[in-house]
């Protein structure tokens, strides 16, 4: 029988940008954008600091408009409070300006690193039944890892576009295989809680570039995937 690490190494063709397992769709997406926020942001070097959201707005833009795929953007802030603000003055709080966020999109504040730690993100996506994340953001080694995580132990198929991450503990942002390798160690470094988890981290795992999602993201009318709610909400 295959130890739980072992079996994680059978199927880390899934964690090198193999997408010929994953069918899209079979599953309903959301975007999460984990923490591009100003606060981070400045910790990037130009022109990073200054392409890098760009380069994530113009893709949730793209999932939006043409496969109809929304997003959740996810920031940190320190404060409890924040979720009983108006969405504006969350937005301005946390930072947001630099992403532009729409209207349409959903807005999660969290004040720990991993966006699932309460349930409340899960529950939401279940209401719009989201079967599949696709995740961006910052930083790879800390919130995007413990995001990811938390989407694989509730269930979700799980999609990392390598090349749309940034980390301040590498100001020049790396390359997109700086992210990728980055990304499967701290991944690696956590012990699964069980067989359970191992086969849910290698079945339900993919890390790709955005370009080959939107290739395989079927087309789709306009706005099937619509998000029923907007708002705020404290999710960790």
């Amino acid at each position: 029988t295959d130890s739980e690490g072992t079996y994680f190494q059978r199927r880390e063709q899934n964690l090198g940008g193999n997408m010929a397992t994953v069918d899209f769709s079979e599953h309903k997406w959301m975007l999460l954008i984990v923490d591009v926020q100003q606060g981070g942001i400045n910790g990037l070097a130009e022109p990073h600091a200054t392409q890098f959201p760009r380069n994530v707005r113009h893709f949730a833009d793209h999932l939006w408009n043409r496969h109809g795929v929304a997003a959740a953007v996810i920031a940190q802030h320190p404060s409890p409070d924040v979720d009983i603000l108006s969405r504006k003055a969350a937005l301005d709080m946390c930072g947001l300006d630099v992403l532009n966020v729409r209207p349409h999109e959903k807005l999660f504040i969290k004040q720990q690193d991993n966006a699932f730690r309460n349930g409340k993100l899960e529950r939401a996506l279940r209401a719009d039944e989201i079967t599949g994340v696709i995740i961006a953001g910052m930083n790879t080694s800390a919130c995007v890892t413990a995001s990811v995580l938390g989407a694989l132990r509730a269930n979700f198929m799980c999609v990392v576009a390598h090349d749309l991450l940034a980390d301040t503990t590498e100001p020049n942002n790396g390359s997109p295989d700086w992210h990728l390798h980055t990304l499967k160690r701290e991944i690696e470094a956590v012990p699964p809680f069980g067989r359970s988890e191992a086969e849910k981290r290698t079945d339900n795992l993919h890390m790709v570039p955005s370009s080959q999602i939107l290739m395989q993201l079927p087309i789709s009318p306009r706005h099937p995937q619509s998000p029923t709610r907007t708002g705020t909400y404290d999710c960790a």
